[in-house]
């Protein structure tokens, strides 16, 4: 089985990309001051970006033909993000933070029950009334440029091993 993560960029060969791992870490856009009484405040904007960094494991190596530092590629990405729907008992309509990869959408009520009233179209997702809390899962498509990359072989073991980072434009 192949990896759900793509990349425009480059790509992923056969026996490349089995049991990738990706972090999503945000990015502050601010800092963290104290007041004069000693209050721990966050000054900046409170909306995020994203790095990322994928590791992997496998028998061949990321393909890195056009994949350059400062190139801006679309990543599907493997690590999911999760926005809460709160119980409503009429039609209700939510904006997802980030494009989700497609069919990458599921959404679980709190007894973990799959639940299948709802449709996406772009960035929003309607649902049929509902009367408990949701939890809508998805993998988002985001635009980044890439920081690094690291190709590594073992000759011996036949087992190579590669690294890109990722910030979110």
């Amino acid at each position: 089985m192949q990896s759900e993560l793509t990349l425009s960029v480059g790509g992923l060969p056969p026996l490349s990309a089995r049991g990738c791992v990706q972090s999503l870490q945000p990015i502050p856009q601010g800092e963290f001051v104290r007041t004069l009484n000693g209050d721990l405040i966050f000054v900046g904007q409170t909306k995020h970006k994203y790095r990322s960094t994928v590791k992997c494991a496998d028998e061949n190596v990321l393909a890195t033909g056009g994949l350059a530092v400062g190139t801006e590629v679309t990543v599907g990405c493997i690590q999911k993000l999760c926005q809460k729907v709160p119980a409503n008992s009429s039609r209700e309509t939510i904006s997802l933070e980030r494009p989700p990869v497609p069919d990458s959408v599921s959404v679980v009520d709190d007894a973990k029950k799959e639940f299948t009233s709802f449709q996406v179209e772009g960035q929003t997702v309607t649902f049929t009334p509902h009367k408990q809390d949701l939890f809508l899962f998805y993998a988002p498509l985001l635009q980044m440029r890439v920081l690094s990359f690291t190709l590594t072989t073992d000759e011996w073991k036949l087992k190579s091993t590669w690294s890109v980072d990722l910030e979110e434009i």
